[in-house]
């Protein structure tokens, strides 16, 4: 065995391997589970918090509901430590969701789903496991993720901005303008 094996052995895999599941099997079968997901195995999340050591706590539970329908249910709970965007400092941002899908082979079933549930495509019997809890995450993330009570970063000096005039009419300067306009001689044209 060659040093350069030796040392290919020893390095992480560079992508996660893939847990893959039959969600229409686990309808079928009422299974249920619950596990945590590292961040690591995830392709966006990883990217987007700041530590390799936040994980995804996630239970999941297949069932048949009184429609006849094959159903996916279950929450996904994780504290992401990432970077506030508006005072630009570390933050936790807490996510809970939880989720209810009717599972369905393509979009054209959809119409037909029982009392207007939300619905997850599945085409084939197969659905990786860390994509599905990780666009579970993100669908749970805020737009902007922000702390509730920081303010923007301070740069700079601080000028203070010119105090208008309350009594002043706002029109006034717009009047003058169109005055001007009218009369570009300075001549009245009131008598």
């Amino acid at each position: 065995m060659t040093a350069q094996n030796v040392e290919s052995m020893m390095r992480a895999p560079t992508t996660p391997p893939r847990r893959l599941f039959d969600p229409w099997a686990y309808a079928k079968n009422r299974c249920s589970d619950a596990g945590t997901l590292p961040l690591v195995e995830t392709e966006t999340l990883r990217q987007w918090t700041g530590t390799h050591d936040d994980v995804v706590h996630y239970t999941l539970e297949g069932c048949i509901d009184r429609h006849g329908q094959s159903r996916l249910r279950g929450n996904v709970r994780a504290v992401l430590h990432t970077e506030c965007q508006r005072c630009l400092e570390a933050m936790a941002l807490t996510v809970a969701h939880d989720f209810d899908y009717v599972l369905i082979r393509d979009q054209s079933l959809e119409d037909k789903v029982a009392d207007g549930s939300e619905t997850l495509i599945c085409a084939g019997d197969e659905l990786d496991l860390a994509w599905f809890i990780e666009e579970e995450v993100l669908l749970a993330m805020p737009m902007i993720a922000k702390h509730d009570d920081c303010s923007l970063p301070q740069t700079g000096a601080q000028v203070p901005l010119p105090q208008a005039d309350a009594r002043a009419n706002p029109f006034a300067a717009l009047k003058d303008l169109l005055e001007a306009k009218e009369n570009p001689h300075g001549r009245s044209t009131e008598s």
